[in-house]
This record gives C-alpha cells, structure tokens and sequence, in this order.
C-alpha cells in the first residue's frame, strides 16, 4: 500500500503522518516525483536512518514505534549511573577516588560519531580499537529505549599504569560504542559521558593525577 492509494485505510493515513513528522524532525523535505507513488518504507528510506527504516517492515511495528520516535524526549535517554559498581562508586563518591585510589572523573557531552572516535583512538591498536557494531543488537536496544527503558551512562577511561611515561596514557578501556550508535539513530544531538583518569596506584600524587587529568581534558 502506499500514501497515494485513493481508498487509504486508516493506519496508512496514521503511518503517513508519523513519515511526515519524521522528516519535519530532520528538518528535511520529502521529495515528491511527479506521477509516483512513494511507497511508507520508500519515502523513510529517504531519511538514511537503518533503524527507521527497519521498522517499515512491518505496519503495526512501524506505527507503534514510529509514534514513540516522534514523541521521545531525546534529552532523557541516559541514566545517571553506568550499571558497573566501580564506576557509580566514582561517581557517588569523587573526593574519595581521588584522594585513596588516585582517580579523577568528569562530564563530557558529545556527538554519538565523536564517541565511536573518541573510543577507537583511545585503543592506538590495541585489542578492541576495531569495533563493528551489531546491527540487530543496536536496533533492539533502539526499541528498549523507545519503550522506555533508559541506557546506563557511557565512559571513557584513561590510565597511567607506570612511571614511564610514553604518550598522553598507557592504558585504555570504554563502555557504550553500541549505546552511541542507538543516540545516532535515534536522532540525539549529544550524549553524556563520563571520562575517567587514573594512576596506575593510589600512591598520593594527587598533583600528578591533576596534571594528568587536564591533559586528558584538552582532548574534548
């Protein structure tokens, strides 16, 4: 069935209008050919979303999950916390980490892309700085999130792990390369992260750890 179908049904009509809240979303005009007849899956093809598209498959998934894409506030698709415990204890308690384990945290916002970046130079070659994302996962994440569910929060961590020093870090981990790819798709601006620098032991160098951790925030 498609937009031009001079006997429309009901859930056409609802799918018709989703598509054309989805484009005023990417502030991007339908193209409209003379004499066709744009099919619902041909005309979100045209917003170079996989997950959008994904969903034209089937009617009723498109229309249950097409409402919730338009409606969904994109500023709250993030909890507070990662879901890891060492990382919500750094969070909960920041003076603690830094002054006994020698480990500084702070916010970024940034570009889900930038994340994907971010993380892959953050590997220099290292095991994990190749990072092909599972496209079925992402998308089902993509519905959880639809649905209501919230994803934990992102990291990036960067650690000194000896004295000799080689480059801004020596040690390298992150938590979220999927998560950034559903905030793409799902059409958020910028994501938070939590970056995370640390010293290789809690041996009270605070003014190292500090330097350090400038360093490090100079990248974003």
């Amino acid at each position: 069935m498609n937009l031009n179908e001079v006997d429309q049904n009901k859930e056409i009509k609802r799918a018709g209008e989703i598509v054309s809240k989805m484009f005023g979303i990417a502030n991007q005009g339908m193209h409209w050919e003379e004499d066709s007849k744009p099919t619902i899956r041909g005309l979100v093809k045209q917003l170079d979303n996989p997950f959008l598209t994904y969903l034209t498959s089937d009617i009723d998934t498109f229309l249950h999950y097409g409402q919730k894409y338009v409606e969904l506030d994109k500023s709250d698709i993030f909890d507070d916390l990662t879901g890891l415990a060492t990382y919500d204890d750094i969070i909960r308690d920041p003076e603690y980490y830094r002054e006994k384990k020698n480990i500084n945290s702070f916010y970024v916002k940034m570009y889900p892309k930038m994340y994907a970046i971010h993380s892959k130079q953050g590997f220099k070659g290292m095991d994990g700085g190749d990072f092909i994302p599972e496209e079925k996962l992402v998308f089902e994440y993509a519905k959880k999130v639809l649905d209501g569910s919230r994803m934990p929060l992102p990291y990036l961590r960067y650690e000194l792990v000896d004295s000799k020093r080689i480059g801004e870090y020596t040690s390298f981990g992150q938590e979220g390369r999927h998560r950034a790819q559903v905030a793409n798709l799902l059409g958020v601006h910028k994501m938070p992260v939590l970056i995370v620098t640390g010293l290789e032991r809690p041996n009270g160098d605070l003014n190292r750890l500090d330097n350090f951790t400038k360093e490090i925030k100079e990248k974003f």
